[in-house]
Parts: structure tokens; C-alpha cells; sequence
């Protein structure tokens, strides 16, 4: 081959590789501007538009698309709750080893959702999922091993999974992980440790956390005892509708720690907390009742909430009402 012919050859061949990779460019960039299309379409509520956008993507075998359209066909966004599609769909990006995909597939198969039951599936799949580091499959793999689901029951595994979710900032493993701690279940118990854990959930606004951190500075568990401290986190548990953190910010203004004694607000955090079905608080609310303490006597409405809060299992409320019937009985001559 002379020097004109094989300059004329390794143009041809550039020319094919540049055609190749535009036309592998524009086959990637398709499914995935439409994926985006969809997404915005989403946002705007525009759900069937939202929907075909998915699809048209999914069938290019873009996975996220693929997830998308699932999950959409799973909470029947944009027509009606579709189990089976929902599968399809999951499994298809799962497979391609969208870790999303995978978590989903893995609870569809917990739950029995559009498919027979399977927990050693659902396992699989959560725990692909954490492979990849999904903090929601690792919290999914901890609640496994807590509850003995398609694996043996072990508090050490479950920690193990819980606190690979929690160091990726994930709340709610993080209160678990601080309870872990707390209680010694599956780790040597380290009250400095659960207190680390249960503040850097708090910071996300985790209510369940506050109330925790807060009980901790009310013991001194792992810190100097610090009543200011604990009504802010009581507090902060309490404004976000916790029913336990109410009831803690009710007992503070009950007995006046770091803030000045004042029944009617304790009433009043009390009258939340039962309300969310809080047998303590519920039992609380019925003295406050029974005596007018904070309120008006109300014998009715104090046997009322000592019922509720006995029906519960709740064993002060039980000799409560026990003593109420006795006095009854006195008075009625019996």
C-alpha cells in the first residue's frame, strides 16, 4: 500500500470512529434528556406527560427512568396503583444495578406486594442495594437482623448495618444507633457514644433524637447533668409534634426544672401528649383532672383518660381507677 492510499485508509477509519461515537453520544443523551424532561414534568404535576417521558427513556433502558416509571405505577401517580408494572420496572433497573431499583424490589418482596412473599428474595435485593452503600438498605438490612427476617436475629449485625447507614448521615439510623449504645444491644454499652449519636440526629430535627438527648442531660448519662439543656431538646421534640416529647416539656413545667414552675403549661403539654395516645401522658392528664391541678376538677373527664391509659397497659392507671371505684363504692354505702 502506497503512503496516498494508507493516509486515505486512516482517514476512513477516523471518520467511522467519530460517526460511531456521535451516534453512541446522541443514543445516551436521548433517554437521559427525556429522563430530566420527566422529572421536571413531575414537578409540575404533569404526571402523564411526566409518565410517557419515563417510559420512552425506560424502553431505551436507562435505568433511573426505569425506577421512576416504577415507582410511579407503585403509588399510582398519574392513573391507578399497578403492582405488576411496579415490579417489571424495579426489576429491570435493578438488574442493571440501580441500587434504588434494588432497595424497592427488595421491600415489594417483603411486603408481598404484587408477588408472593419472599423474605430471602427481599434480602437479596436490600442487600445488593447496600453493596452500593444505600443507606436505606442498610437500615432496611439492620431492621432484618433485629427482626429475625430471612436471617437469624443478631443485635451485632443489625449495629453493624445501622451504623454504616448513620455515618452516612442518615436520621433515623442514628437514633438507633444511639439506643444501640444506650442499652448495650449488639455493642458495649458507651452512654457518651449514644449521646454523640442521638445530638447529630437531633440536629436534622429528628424528634425522637431530642427527647433522647434530652433525657440523657436530665440523667446525666454520658454528660454533666443539664436541666437548660434538656428542656431545649424536650422543647424542640415537643414543638415537633412528638407525643414523648411532649409529655418530658409537660413534666419539666410540672417540677419547674430550668424553668419557672407553671401548671397550666404543663397541662396544656400533658393534653398533646394524650392526645397522640401517650399512656403516661394520658394517666398524667387524668390526675391533673381528678385534683384541678393546672385545669378545672373534671371526675368525668379524669375517668375517662385513666380508662384509656389502663386500656393501654398501663399499670398506675389501673390502681387509679381501682382507688376511684373503692371511693365510689364508700360514698354509695358499700
Amino acid at each position: 500500500m502506497n503512503k496516498a492510499n494508507m493516509l486515505k485508509c486512516i482517514f476512513w477509519c477516523f471518520f467511522a470512529l467519530a460517526v460511531a461515537f456521535s451516534v453512541s453520544g446522541v443514543a445516551i443523551a436521548r433517554p437521559l434528556n427525556t429522563y430530566h424532561q420527566g422529572l421536571v414534568e413531575l414537578r409540575n404535576k404533569k404526571y402523564h406527560i411526566a409518565k410517557s417521558d419515563f417510559l420512552e427513556s425506560a424502553n431505551h433502558n436507562y435505568a433511573p427512568a426505569e425506577y421512576m416509571l416504577a415507582t410511579m405505577y407503585l403509588k399510582g401517580v398519574g392513573g391507578q396503583v399497578d403492582y405488576r408494572n411496579a415490579l417489571t420496572w424495579y426489576e429491570k433497573s435493578a438488574r442493571q444495578g440501580y441500587a434504588l431499583a434494588q432497595r424497592a424490589l427488595g421491600i415489594m418482596y417483603e411486603h408481598g406486594m404484587g408477588v408472593p412473599k419472599n423474605v430471602d428474595v427481599a434480602y437479596y435485593w436490600a442487600r445488593r442495594a447496600a453493596e452500593q452503600h444505600n443507606a436505606q438498605a442498610e437500615m432496611t438490612l439492620g431492621m432484618f437482623y433485629v427482626k429475625g427476617i430471612g436471617v437469624v436475629k443478631s443485635n451485632r449485625a443489625a449495629f453493624h448495618f445501622f451504623k454504616l447507614a448513620a455515618q452516612q448521615g442518615n436520621a433515623t439510623a442514628e437514633v438507633l444507633v444511639g439506643l444501640m449504645y444506650e442499652h448495650g444491644e449488639g455493642i458495649e454499652r458507651n452512654y457518651t457514644k449514644a449521646l454523640h449519636w442521638y445530638l447529630a440526629s437531633a440536629v436534622q430535627g429528628n424528634t425522637h433524637a431530642e427527647y433522647h438527648a434530652g433525657y440523657m442531660y436530665v440523667k446525666g448519662m454520658g454528660v454533666i447533668r443539664s436541666f437548660t439543656k434538656a428542656f431545649s431538646l424536650f422543647h424542640a421534640s415537643a414543638e415537633g409534634g412528638d407525643d414523648v416529647g411532649e409529655y418530658d416539656l409537660g413534666v419539666m413545667y410540672e417540677k419547674g426544672f430550668a424553668v419557672s414552675r407553671n401548671m397550666k403549661k404543663a397541662y396544656k403539654w400533658f393534653r398533646m401528649a394524650a392526645h397522640g395516645e401517650y399512656a403516661r401522658a394520658e394517666n398524667q392528664l387524668a390526675l391533673m383532672y381528678a385534683r384541678g391541678v393546672g385545669t378545672r376538677v373534671n371526675h368525668r373527664k379524669a375517668l375517662k383518660w385513666f380508662r384509656m391509659a389502663s386500656s393501654q397497659g398501663y399499670h398506675p392507671a389501673s390502681y387509679d381507677l381501682k382507688a376511684i371505684g373503692n371511693k365510689r363504692s364508700k360514698n354509695n354505702g358499700g
